[in-house]
């Protein structure tokens, strides 16, 4: 299913217009159709939006499978391109290298890098590829500070990560998905809680 295929299921199965979407996103009814029917692709701000909006990750969005998935990049885009230089630099590979795989010029990884730039969907996907990341990790939904020392596992967490490694790619990204949701319900449940405890 493609991105504007699932942006309007979205919409649908929430009882929304596109001029009720677009209110939403602050942005036109007429993006929204371009949106919907793969004519432009949104840009990074407007797709954490849409995410947020409709509680769905951002590999979920951008995933070309059809699967059956549940219904914090700052605006100025500062944790991308933090993110993106540190995971390069941890590599060991220089901007060129990186631009040659992705299929860009290494100005563009420059400007991706210095916050000039915004990837685009496809450019967004092939960086997560390529460091073995979401693409929620690379725009900072994730916090750095959540990774944890693997040796710390037990055998049975690190048999569900021999597991995991053994799913395709697109499969991978649903399981980090429904870990997503459960995290962020468990967090909802939570507060929830305190505010019940507090009354």
């Amino acid at each position: 299913m493609t991105f504007g295929a699932k942006l309007k299921e979205l919409r649908q199965n929430n009882g929304l217009t596109q001029s009720e979407l677009a209110i939403k996103l602050d942005t036109s009814k007429s993006n929204i159709s371009k949106y919907e029917s793969n004519s432009i692709e949104p840009n990074i701000k407007t797709l954490l939006l849409i995410s947020k909006y409709f509680q769905i990750s951002i590999d979920e969005l951008l995933a070309e499978e059809t699967m059956n998935i549940p219904s914090s990049l700052s605006s100025n885009g500062q944790h991308f391109c933090k993110i993106l230089s540190h995971l390069r630099k941890e590599k060991g590979i220089s901007q060129h290298e990186l631009a040659k795989y992705i299929g860009i010029s290494r100005e563009a990884i420059t400007n991706l890098e210095i916050n000039k730039r915004k990837p685009d969907m496809e450019i967004l996907i092939k960086l997560a590829d390529y460091f073995d990341v979401s693409t929620d990790f690379l725009l900072g939904r994730i916090p750095a500070d959540s990774k944890f020392d693997t040796a710390a596992l037990t055998a049975e967490e690190q048999d569900i990560l021999n597991y995991y490694h053994q799913l395709s790619l697109t499969n991978q990204r649903w399981i980090m998905g429904q870990i997503i949701d459960l995290i962020k319900r468990s967090e909802e449940n939570d507060s929830e809680s305190k505010k019940a405890m507090g009354k």
